[in-house]
């Protein structure tokens, strides 16, 4: 949330630079695992007497994020992310909510666009003996009100523990 991308007084492990990779890796590696729980198998082979055809399922994920190393990040990985999954992330660039405009609006869009998805995956707090030292809630309140709002069942929000 805002506390850890603009950087508040939080001391979330999540975000530090070296283990922020990894945990948006595992974010992808829950993103995955769900989606071929809502879809089934990314590669469907079909066999007739004739001919044996596979199809690929494409399942693009969306990231909705407010730390700018995330969306960097994202960047990066679409040049060598596997192309049944594409990963979109709005273009806004991420700005506190608490400090104007653009910032409630990237908020609202980023909002409407998860309560959009067919199944969200959010991540969870870490435990403080991990060396979390925060004061955020288990897990992320925004994507909890953008499942809400989108009747999004919960077997389809799948948590995800990255650290």
């Amino acid at each position: 949330g805002d506390s850890t991308a603009f950087g508040t007084g939080n001391q979330d492990v999540r975000v530090k630079h070296d283990v922020l990779s990894q945990s948006l890796d595992r974010m992808l590696q829950c993103a995955h695992e769900l989606s071929t729980l809502l879809f089934g198998q990314m590669n469907q082979t079909t066999t007739t007497t004739t001919t044996t055809t596979t199809q690929r399922l494409v399942v693009p994920f969306f990231l909705a994020t407010d730390n700018a190393r995330v969306k960097e990040l994202v960047k990066q990985k679409k040049k060598t992310i596997v192309q049944q999954h594409p990963i979109y992330t709005t273009h806004a660039s991420p700005e506190s909510y608490l400090q104007g405009n653009q910032g409630e609006r990237s908020a609202w869009l980023e909002l409407y666009l998860l309560a959009q998805r067919d199944g969200l995956v959010v991540n969870l707090r870490p435990h403080k003996s991990h060396g979390y030292n925060g004061s955020a809630a288990r897990t992320s309140q925004f994507s909890r009100l953008a499942a809400k709002i989108g009747f999004i069942p919960s077997s389809h929000v799948r948590e995800c523990i990255i650290f």
